[in-house]
């Protein structure tokens, strides 16, 4: 059967090249707490887009539950189920294969169980992953080390931002209420690896 291929879009810890990559090819990612076993295919094709889409974003985590796998205590970022205008969430979309996404999809935690697909880009289909009932989520805060991959994502991502305006964009997402901001701005430093 050929493989089709299409945008993953991620607003989250799979923003970052490094995190993407130990998705696919296999590998610790950088802070991570465990290995990846990768796709069936690990051919990376490495080409990517900064797209804005216009879905609502907040660190969660299922109700009971207060670790994820990789990263620890803490919640991870989930987008609405629909598109909301009021919204934009900031992302980053890779280009992969059919196969290589529900590779993806079946090495995350079970709770995210969802196919997302929030629009298309040059003639190609866009697809986040999510949760069904992402409204019963409870709210909770990243962990750091969640936290700085996901920053480094954005720095790669949009590299025009500056360090302010990404601790902006950051607390402006439901769930970074118990961080604080001068924490946060100094945490850039370490994921743009200066």
């Amino acid at each position: 059967m050929p493989e089709d291929t299409y945008w993953f879009c991620s607003f989250g810890e799979h923003m970052s090249h490094q995190r993407i990559a130990s998705r696919i090819s296999g590998g610790k990612p950088t802070r991570g707490r465990a290995q990846d076993r990768g796709a069936e295919n690990k051919e990376f094709f490495d080409k990517w887009e900064a797209v804005q889409i216009p879905y609502r974003i907040r660190f969660a985590l299922p109700k009971g539950r207060k670790t994820v796998h990789m990263w620890g205590d803490g919640g991870i970022p989930y987008i609405s189920n629909n598109a909301e205008d009021e919204f934009t969430t900031l992302a980053r979309i890779w280009w992969v294969t059919n196969f290589q996404y529900f590779d993806i999809y079946k090495q995350m935690d079970p709770f995210i169980d969802h196919m997302i697909k929030v629009g298309t880009h040059e003639g190609a289909a866009m697809f986040a992953i999510g949760r069904k009932d992402h409204e019963s989520l409870i709210t909770s805060a990243p962990s750091e080390s969640y936290l700085l991959t996901m920053m480094e994502g954005l720095h790669e991502t949009f590299p025009q931002m500056t360090q302010e305006g990404m601790t902006d964009y950051l607390f402006s997402i439901e769930g970074m209420e118990e961080w604080d901001r001068e924490k946060v701005l100094a945490m850039c430093d370490i994921a743009w690896n200066k």
